[in-house]
């Protein structure tokens, strides 16, 4: 039995490791660790366990504590990869009690991995089962990478060849596209450590008002503090997981792939509760100032007056601005918007700009969300309807529908 054992081992490790792709080598690589890389190992080992569990939880199975160990009989990582590849396994050993059921386990994961498309560099079931720290963090940024980093830029990837596509560099861009001039960043490592990045990302995910305003005033010497304080918000607010703890985050030697995965959520994250607030009852007096929404014709219902196609109408535009918002994107958008007003030919007197960020229309905010269902500004609103907002203004640009819309108002009304 020990030799058939040893057999089984031996073909187990060369079947599966052997079949390894270029194009893997840099996804699935660890680098080689000594005494002074000992932080970076243990920061992620502990951000891609958390992720593990993440995944665990979300198929209702069982959480691990230690990667050497709880990986070893192969069930965790067969449940981990049914969640993510979201399709079942027909058959495994889910209590296997002799070495060889457990690397029969790790053979059928592995040869899933590949069946998926992933590539496997220098990992066999023997490695996993004898509890191989480097080899089993390489083959876990393989899943990672696959299941997480690579769908969150789905958009982005649309129309380009692997060859031609770095992830790195354009999660590094979307980043930046989100973040003011004065808080850019050029790596995910060192740029995170004082907490300003990760709040003021924060701020533009869940769009206005901020959920951080005060990262203007933070500074580098409280940086685990704003670090616990951006991932904190981003959790309750956003459902980014905390996969990352704040010392971890601030430490010098923070991991880059621990990195790109925790940033890699903001890219599909939306801010809770958009349209989950009831409008509260709009304020008694208003300022003589303040534009006031005009009501919606009562020949067509605000769905109606949406419709591609429908009825030329009147009407008068609403626009819900920030006009003193740090976010580069919120900033972006009020830019789009005007230019479209001006290229469809809207004339100035038929829209009307509302900066909800002043003090004075500070009571209509809450209500304009929740109407609108969004906190994405700018928000634009016909005949005191929701129609778009900066999202959706910036989908229908690029598709030319928005076109459309503004074609079938009758300005001259």
């Amino acid at each position: 039995k020990k030799e058939e054992e040893k057999k089984l081992k031996k073909m187990f490790n060369k079947g599966i490791a052997e079949q390894v792709a270029k194009q893997g080598a840099d996804a699935s690589r660890v680098r080689s660790t000594g005494p002074q890389d000992d932080a970076w190992v243990k920061i992620q080992q502990k951000t891609f366990t958390n992720w593990v569990n993440v995944k665990l939880k979300e198929g209702g199975f069982e959480e691990i504590k230690d990667l050497t160990t709880d990986f070893a009989s192969g069930v965790s990582v067969i449940q981990l990869l049914e969640v993510c590849s979201k399709k079942p396994f027909p058959k495994y050993n889910k209590t296997p009690k002799l070495k060889a059921h457990k690397l029969e386990n790790l053979t059928n994961a592995l040869k899933r991995c590949q069946d998926e498309g992933l590539n496997l560099v220098n990992i066999g079931p023997g490695d996993i089962e004898e509890g191989n720290l480097k080899l089993i963090l390489g083959f876990l940024w393989t899943i990672i990478y696959n299941y997480q980093v690579l769908p969150s830029m789905k958009a982005a990837m649309a129309g380009r060849t692997a060859s031609k596509f770095n992830p790195k560099d354009e999660l590094l861009k979307w980043v930046n596209s989100m973040l003011c001039k004065e808080h850019q960043v050029t790596n995910f490592t060192t740029d995170w450590n004082s907490g300003v990045a990760v709040c003021c990302l924060t701020n533009a995910v869940g769009g206005e008002p901020q959920l951080l305003p005060h990262h203007v005033q933070m500074s580098s010497a409280g940086a685990q503090r704003n670090c616990k304080e951006g991932i904190d918000t981003a959790c309750d607010t956003l459902d980014v997981p905390k996969l990352l703890a704040p010392e971890d985050m601030a430490s010098p030697a923070v991991d880059e792939k621990s990195m790109m995965m925790y940033i890699s959520y903001f890219r599909t994250a939306k801010r809770k509760g958009a349209s989950a607030a009831p409008a509260p009852e709009p304020p008694k007096e208003q300022p003589k100032e303040q534009p006031k929404p005009e009501p919606a014709p009562a020949a067509a219902s605000a769905e109606e007056d949406q419709r591609p196609g429908a009825p030329r109408r009147s009407g008068k535009l609403q626009i819900y601005y920030s006009s003193t918002t740090s976010s580069r994107e919120t900033r972006r958008h009020n830019e789009l918007l005007k230019s479209v007003l001006e290229r469809e030919n809207v004339p100035g007197a038929f829209s009307t700009w509302i900066p909800l960020d002043l003090e004075e229309f500070r009571p209509l905010r809450d209500e304009i969300f929740a109407k609108a269902s969004s906190r994405n500004l700018p928000i634009m609103f016909l005949n005191g309807e929701p129609w778009a907002d900066a999202k959706k203004v910036e989908e229908m640009n690029e598709s030319g529908e928005i076109h459309d819309f503004f074609s079938q108002i009758d300005y001259s009304k």
